[in-house]
């Protein structure tokens, strides 16, 4: 009776661990004294304890369902069969291997709710640098510049790395050493000198112009949030259509049309064009 009773608790541990659930929704067997908890009331309450430490981030469904948990639940229902048929050695090992995938599910989600704040810190990093390039930062703020440019590599080597601390981190320090920049005078910001309407713009390297999405969007419609239109008009040119940072030097863009201004032609570069 006392080995039963230390099983009865170690399954109870074991459903308790799968993400900090409560007990509500139970169904209880007054018999033999044996509480279950039903697989469809903890899918409504899943809720990992790696939430609270990830404030603002939220963790999808199949995040949360990821193969940690589903095994979880597996073993502790194995674990319920198992004491059902009165195997009572083998429900307490189903049980342990229960909480350790729970356990491991923790761990599992806390490590991809670092990685999608990193990833999401590293493209706002990556914008920052874009506008200092089209305020020419480089000319005009150089030390902050290059002291930018160095956390931005840090954070894309730290990714690369998969140092999800690292990249978020070192993405935060760009906004940092570019807070002080400022646009340039606005006779550096001579629009009118770009020709008129092209239709068509061939990429120029980003080391030197800053050619993305982001800064074309602003150099031929004067608003940066008008990138994604084109890059849907160019996606089938890139290396990887699902990537709109991969814009291969070279690569003849389109311009669509936003307010039915006529387009003609190819941008002339070698006419003067200030940023």
């Amino acid at each position: 009776m006392k080995k039963i009773n230390v099983l009865f608790i170690a399954v109870l541990f074991c459903a308790g661990a799968l993400h900090g659930q409560e007990t509500e929704g139970e169904e209880t067997d007054a018999s033999a004294g044996e509480t279950r908890i039903t697989e469809a009331a903890q899918d409504q309450r899943l809720e990992p304890a790696t939430e609270s430490a990830n404030e603002g981030q939220t963790i999808s469904y199949s995040l949360r369902r990821n193969k940690y948990f589903l095994e979880s639940l597996r073993q502790k229902n194995l674990a319920n069969l198992a004491m059902e048929a009165g195997e009572y050695e083998q429900s307490e090992e189903y049980s342990a291997e229960a909480v350790r995938n729970a356990e491991l599910s923790d761990l599992y989600i806390a490590e991809q709710l670092k990685r999608q704040r990193a990833l999401k810190a590293v493209s706002g990093a990556r914008s920052h640098i874009a506008w200092a390039v089209a305020a020419e930062a480089p000319r005009y703020y150089p030390n902050e510049y290059e002291k930018a440019t160095g956390y931005f590599d840090a954070a894309v080597a730290a990714q690369t790395a998969e140092d999800w601390d690292g990249a978020f981190e070192n993405s935060l320090l760009v906004a940092e050493a570019l807070a002080g920049v400022a646009a340039p005078p606005a006779e550096d910001f001579a629009i009118e000198d770009m020709p008129k309407n092209p239709a068509k713009y061939t990429v120029r390297p980003w080391d030197k112009f800053g050619d993305c999405f982001w800064n074309i969007a602003y150099w031929f419609y004067n608003d940066y949030y008008k990138w994604p239109i084109i890059y849907e008009a160019n996606r089938e040119k890139l290396p990887d259509s699902n990537n709109p940072d991969l814009v291969e030097v070279g690569t003849i863009i389109d311009i669509p049309q936003i307010d039915n201004e006529t387009r003609i032609g190819m941008w002339d570069s070698g006419r003067p064009y200030k940023r």
